[in-house]
């Protein structure tokens, strides 16, 4: 699990955040925060909240036009933060997601 666990150390932040907020949104950054190590595993989470990636995330999905403002700081994906890998289709980007929570509740202990 250790090499698996660093793989998935190198995720991209910004996926990490978004694959979180389209499962609770609309959200907080707080909310995605607190629901991080239930859906991508304790150990990516306590990764990701340590260094601040998904705080950095956030604001890059803001000022790129992901996610919108639904209520003072609540938000919620944009069409564009759906495709944000250039174009696939939300079949796909939830496949991969389901395969990226599965190897993080192994990693975490869950599964």
């Amino acid at each position: 699990c250790q090499r698996d666990c660093f793989t998935m150390k190198r995720v991209d932040p910004l996926f990490a955040y978004l694959s979180v907020l389209a499962v609770i949104q609309p959200a907080r950054i707080q909310d995605i925060e607190n629901n991080a190590a239930s859906l991508l595993g304790g150990e990516l989470s306590a990764w990701l909240l340590e260094k601040g990636l998904l705080r950095e995330a956030h604001e890059d999905a803001r000022s790129n036009g992901m996610v919108i403002p639904v209520r003072r700081g609540v938000y919620f994906m944009t069409p564009k933060g759906k495709h944000n890998d250039g174009g696939t289709n939300d079949l796909r980007v939830g496949i991969a997601f389901s395969s990226f929570a599965v190897s993080a509740s192994r990693c975490s202990g869950l599964v």
